[in-house]
């Protein structure tokens, strides 16, 4: 069902806003733009699809549905929820994600179509994915397509859940899908640890360069366009060894031509880059220290010993740690993902032990690494 006027899409959210839960996807471009750019809307709930057109109609009126009690079931999610808040100004506070849900079943990052095939027995057409979903009218394929992204979602839901169930991972998952319903929230005065070539930066130059990356970031929200269309790394990172005086001290490149610059843009970039060399060493915010080279060792043999676990258990590795989060237990950084919730339980005691060494990380001869109390 293809929903392409306002009246028919309040009547719809009305009615799916009375189910426990309802599926959720979104089609979207992201080329050229800060932003990803919304084209359609497909939510499902038992016995009913639908496919928004998000050019025809007003995107508010989802409010009533999206920050309603009933959880959002979806598929890889982030981006889709963060796209839902920027478009009707609310996000789901209850998701389920199969592809999370998944992955304490041993699917590492599955596909949609691979868990439709293998839970549920059928394949799905994935041609039209790379479509574009601005032409109007939609095509039948492409309505098709986008119906079938959301119409297994619910009941993939409840096989996985009672997989879940049955091995007593379904708090887990739950705790872990639970964290898409919280925004997330990128810093500008940080934008600047991403710059290629940020760590040659000597101390002077890395008050400009985070000044000069955060008006950049800024100025490109603003203008809705990719970071690097607005000034290019480099020419930030040059700007911070050898800040602009004028226009004519801003470098050009093959890749950036900085008289495409408005008068007023170059004032900004002169008065960041002076803001910069004026900041106190304690405001300017450096990225996390590097692992101290007697940490590195460690590090690799947590992380053997977490791979060998994720196989025992039958859970995507990644759900378990990263490298990063052994990184920063190691470290003692605050807000550790292993020191909470579930991950605490099955990973993080361990993992403080071992960097203590009250635990040894062991080969037991047959191809298996176990956990030796000293």
């Amino acid at each position: 069902m293809l929903i392409a006027n306002t009246t028919d899409l309040d009547q719809l959210v009305t009615e799916f806003a009375r189910a426990d839960a309802y599926a959720l996807d979104t089609e979207f471009h992201s080329e050229g733009r800060y932003y990803p750019r919304l084209a359609v809307i497909q939510l499902a709930v038992p016995g009913r699809v639908a496919v928004i057109d998000a050019m025809a109609v007003d995107l508010r009126y989802l409010q009533q549905l999206v920050a309603g009690p009933g959880v959002a079931v979806t598929h890889a999610g982030g981006q889709d929820l963060e796209i839902m808040n920027r478009a009707c100004g609310a996000r789901p506070s209850r998701v389920f994600d199969t592809q999370i849900a998944a992955g304490f079943l041993g699917y590492g990052s599955a596909s949609l179509a691979t868990l439709v095939a293998v839970f549920l027995g059928r394949r799905m057409d994935k041609s039209p994915q790379l479509s574009d979903w601005f032409q109007r009218p939609l095509a039948a394929e492409q309505i098709a397509y986008a119906e079938a992204d959301v119409a297994h979602l619910l009941e993939l839901r409840t096989v996985l859940e009672t997989r879940l169930a049955d091995l007593g991972r379904l708090e887990w998952a739950n705790e872990e899908c639970e964290r898409l319903g919280t925004p997330r929230s990128s810093d500008p005065a940080t934008a600047w640890w991403r710059l290629k070539g940020s760590g040659q930066l000597k101390a002077l130059a890395r008050g400009r360069a985070q000044e000069l990356a955060a008006w950049r970031e800024l100025a490109a929200r603003v203008a809705d366009r990719p970071a690097r269309n607005i000034l290019p790394d480099e020419a930030i990172v040059a700007l911070a060894e050898r800040p602009p005086r004028s226009a004519a001290d801003i470098p050009k490149s093959r890749l950036f031509d900085p008289r495409k610059l408005s008068p007023a843009a170059v004032g900004e970039l002169i008065a960041a880059a002076a803001r910069g060399a004026d900041l106190p060493s304690e405001d300017i915010r450096l990225p996390p220290d590097g692992l101290p080279p007697h940490l590195q060792g460690l590090t690799g043999l947590i992380a053997a010993w977490v791979q060998q676990h994720a196989r025992d258990l039958s859970i995507d590795p990644a759900l378990l740690a990263t490298r990063r989060d052994i990184e920063a237990l190691l470290q003692n950084e605050p807000d550790l993902r292993l020191r909470q919730g579930w991950r605490a339980e099955l990973i993080g005691a361990a993992a403080d032990r071992i960097a203590t060494g009250r635990t040894a990380v062991a080969y037991n001869g047959a191809g298996a690494l176990v956990l030796v109390d000293l």
